[in-house]
């Protein structure tokens, strides 16, 4: 429970300091889970909201989360963090676009792992879109899926985990104050 109450603070403390980094409030719609090669019937339909805050840089962008979704055990999970991706952008005619690639570290409540306690977590992250709207891919490979369920005992062929999920920034759904 610790773990989660430092977590906070830091992600407060970084959320109202010096709003010269802040660069954009997304609202992010947990969707879709793919197990890979699974005999098992999974809840794939993850469903939940959260947010994620991106912090301004242009070839390298922190960031911090936090959602709630429905698990594959069709459990709610809650999980908060942060990471840092490397942006890409093509340029061109697709200038608005941009190819994110990098890694989350956070801290997650599942009811049916570790008795409820959360526990960290570390995992790659791609977002490919625009400004406005982009899609999330986080990928759980097997073994970690393992160390953290014990899933060879209940579905050894599964290799893994990809998670879908759509961002949309906030900035088009408020109204905009002059």
């Amino acid at each position: 429970m610790n773990l989660i109450k430092i977590f906070c603070c830091l992600a407060a403390i970084i959320l109202i300091s010096n709003h010269s980094y802040a660069a954009s409030w997304d609202l992010v719609v947990n969707g879709k889970a793919f197990h890979l090669d699974s005999d098992r019937d999974w809840n794939e339909d993850n469903w939940g909201l959260g947010f994620e805050r991106e912090f301004a840089g242009h070839r390298w962008v922190p960031f911090v989360v936090g959602n709630g979704f429905r698990d594959s055990m069709n459990h709610m999970s809650y999980m908060g963090g942060g990471g840092l991706k490397r942006r890409f952008r093509p340029g061109g005619w697709m200038r608005d676009l941009h190819v994110d690639i990098g890694m989350v570290g956070f801290v997650m409540r599942r009811q049916n792992i570790r008795d409820g306690n959360p526990f960290p977590g570390l995992l790659p992250v791609v977002s490919i879109g625009s400004r406005r709207v982009a899609l999330n891919l986080t990928y759980l490979p097997g073994s970690a899926v393992d160390s953290v369920t014990d899933r060879k005992r209940v579905d050894p062929d599964m290799d893994g985990v990809l998670f879908l999920q759509a961002k949309f920034n906030f900035d088009y759904f408020l109204p905009r104050v002059r």
